[in-house]
């Protein structure tokens, strides 16, 4: 059988996942679940580093975001050296790393560089020539096999037990035969066959990362802009290679923590790290994590960028408020939480006619919601004024403003009342 071919069969073969389970992964209500990601540029993360890092359940692994021009950092080598470090001080620490399915950003792997030298391993358009936007040419051998070596040199040979795939910003490989056109910037265009071969070789390739690379306890988690990712929604969730997912943009947003919340519900478990962007601003984090805690499941866990360095914008600069949600106890959820009338679903209709539907809102009904966690902490969030609050089982608080200038905090002691 040809490649193309083999790789379309491998695609359409609709094998359910490795895992049914994620018991595998730390995870604990005793606090706020957390994983921590950030890396050091400059080299190996230092003691101080490591100590803080440690304590985490997860740590992702990131490439270093500056190097000279041309060169490689070669991190296939220093990842699983810092993952051996992390593991020495927390040997339950599950380690990470980030990578991707295109070559746009820095190349930070001895296959990426490679792969510079070789544009009959990378997507080409209609002409032949390599589309400017590097790309893995999944439809090829040597493009899917490339890609595949460095998660084998990480996780085979390196012990590193997850990936966080990254580069599926409006493109998904398992909705229809086409679902990753947006991949080819080429303005000559790649031709419909290509683009049919790359994006069957992609999902192939996931698929063998999952079975040959990872196997049963290692976990891939799979990005997506702008929600989350569950490859094709509309089929279950054992017919994904991803073990989880991560809320790009979200920072706590209910509808995407609440899906998630779902398929665990009625499917099983399925992971999400919330990232919240921009929480290098400290009462931007502080305020998602109420809006995390309203609906977040079992294998959900939180934290933050755009802050990457771990000891600038990272993790190793944070206030004293951060780390007090962070440590404050929490907690299982006593059930889900409970909403107001307010909350409910309307038409997009609504918003120009406030009777065009029944399930328009009454004039001045607001939207709501609170949930209780085993140690006594409570989480109250008014969305339609904007303001939230956790009220932790120690004493302290994690409050935000409303629109109207009124403390979270006050608004849900009333509220709890």
């Amino acid at each position: 059988m040809s490649l193309p071919r083999l790789v379309l069969a491998c695609a359409l073969a609709g094998a359910s996942a490795v895992n049914h389970t994620l018991k595998y992964l730390p995870f604990s209500w005793d606090t706020l679940p957390r994983y921590t990601f950030c890396v050091n540029s400059s080299g190996p993360l230092n003691d101080e580093a490591l100590a803080y890092v440690a304590k985490q359940p997860i740590f992702l692994n990131n490439p270093v975001l500056t190097r000279p021009p041309g060169s490689i950092d070669r991190s296939e080598v220093r990842m699983p050296v810092q993952a051996a470090a992390l593991r020495a001080l927390n040997p339950d620490q599950r380690q990470w790393f980030y990578y991707a399915i295109d070559l746009v950003r820095v190349h930070n792997f001895e296959n990426d560089h490679w792969m510079e030298a070789h544009p009959e391993c990378q997507l080409r358009d209609v002409n032949g020539d390599a589309v400017p936007r590097m790309v893995w040419d999944f439809g090829s051998e040597c493009g899917a096999e490339r890609w595949l070596n460095t998660s084998r040199a990480l996780v085979t040979a390196g012990l590193l037990d997850g990936i966080f795939i990254d580069g599926f910003q409006g493109c998904n490989p398992f909705e229809g035969d086409m679902g990753c056109v947006r991949v080819c910037t080429s303005k000559a265009g790649c031709d419909d066959e290509t683009m049919r071969r790359w994006n069957a070789g992609l999902v192939a390739a996931l698929w063998r990362l999952k079975r040959e690379i990872l196997g049963e306890n290692g976990t891939l988690i799979c990005n997506y802009t702008p929600g989350p990712f569950t490859c094709d929604p509309s089929k279950p969730i054992s017919e994904c290679p991803c073990d989880g997912t991560n809320d790009e943009r979200g920072g706590g947003n209910f509808d995407h923590v609440s899906s998630i919340a779902e398929i665990e519900r009625t499917q099983g478990d399925y992971a999400m790290l919330t990232h919240v962007p921009h929480a290098n601003d400290d009462h931007t984090l502080l305020k998602s994590m109420a809006q995390f805690l309203i609906a977040a499941s079992d294998y959900q866990y939180h934290g933050s960028g755009f802050g990457y360095e771990c000891g600038a914008d990272g993790w190793l600069a944070r206030s004293d408020a951060v780390e007090r949600a962070y440590a404050a106890p929490l907690g299982a959820p006593r059930g889900d939480a409970n909403e107001t009338a307010g909350c409910a679903p309307e038409k997009g209709c609504c918003a120009r006619n406030a009777t065009c539907d029944p399930s328009c809102h009454a004039p001045g009904e607001y939207c709501v919601r609170d949930r209780a966690f085993a140690t006594g902490t409570k989480v109250f969030v008014n969305y339609t004024a904007g303001g939230g609050c956790v009220l932790w089982s120690d004493g302290t608080n994690t409050s935000y403003l409303d629109d109207r200038g009124v403390d979270g905090c006050v608004e849900a002691g009333a509220w709890f009342a």
